[in-house]
């Protein structure tokens, strides 16, 4: 379902472009659809087969950077720093994400990208680091988080009420962080629990890495992801995604509590 979802990206690109030039296939919100694309990206690293997985990687990346999400760009490369510690042959996943900005700048005639965030993809490859990242950096979220730590300070423990950050009034755009979000509409104590539910999810899935390893890197997507997003309690796909990893990692959880149970059974020597 995910390369569906990333194969869409990929169709509205090449055959429905349109002014805006940040494609989001099903999606309709280019950061929904980086989320999509970074998820499908992170499972791929479950694959055994390298002809399947390489394909996979690629496809997620290209139809990631066709999103051309700021969320996207920076946790991918935070999460294939991430693989590349856990088995130095994902070195080969860089190739790939180079690869797919290759191809994406070869098909720029064709493509009508967003030229703001092309160019400064353009800059960063043309060594003009400093440019580009501050065309990156170019109305950033910070500024719209800024515009309500008063109403959440003046609610810390309960909160404001639902929907009251989310930019249905019309007066703001909305708060674009499902943390500031929680905290902000539900108070402090719903946050405590989520805050505690993510640090459940690193530390099972750090304690698995080696096993399982997917499953930490996409704790690494869907916490960052919080960050962007302002209706993530109504974002069905990231909420069903969300639950599926909180599942499997108590599964894992469970099977590593056991293990450590039975390393500790001594077994009576023969006499």
């Amino acid at each position: 379902m995910l390369a569906i979802g990333a194969c869409s990206v990929v169709i509205h690109a090449l055959l429905f472009q349109d002014l805006y030039g940040r494609y989001s296939g099903f999606y309709l919100n280019p950061n929904a659809a980086g989320f999509i694309c970074l998820s499908g990206y992170c499972l791929s690293f479950y694959l055994k087969q390298e002809r399947i997985k390489y394909f996979a990687l690629a496809l997620f990346s290209f139809a990631g950077f066709l999103t051309f999400s700021r969320y996207f760009i920076l946790i991918w490369l935070v999460v294939t720093l991430v693989s590349v510690f856990i088995k130095r042959k994902n070195l080969i996943v860089f190739g790939i994400g180079v690869s797919s900005i290759i191809v994406l700048i070869s098909l720029s005639a064709i493509l009508q990208l967003n030229t703001e965030r092309y160019a400064a993809i353009d800059e960063i490859l043309n060594n003009q680091f400093d440019k580009g990242l501050t065309i990156f950096m170019t109305d950033s979220r910070q500024e719209n988080w800024s515009e309500y730590y008063d109403q959440i300070l003046d609610h810390p423990f309960f909160g404001t009420g639902y929907q009251k950050l989310m930019g249905y009034d019309g007066r703001k755009q909305g708060v674009h962080n499902a943390y500031l979000l929680t905290i902000g509409e539900a108070g402090l104590i719903p946050f405590l629990i989520l805050i505690f539910i993510f640090f459940r999810l690193f530390k099972t899935g750090f304690l698995r890495i080696s096993e399982v390893p997917h499953y930490f890197l996409m704790t690494v997507a869907i916490s960052s992801y919080f960050l962007t997003s302002h209706n993530f309690y109504d974002y069905f796909p990231g909420l069903f995604i969300l639950l599926l990893i909180y599942i499997k990692l108590h599964e894992e959880h469970v099977e590593l509590e056991k293990s450590d149970a039975d390393s500790l059974i001594i077994t009576p020597s023969k006499t």
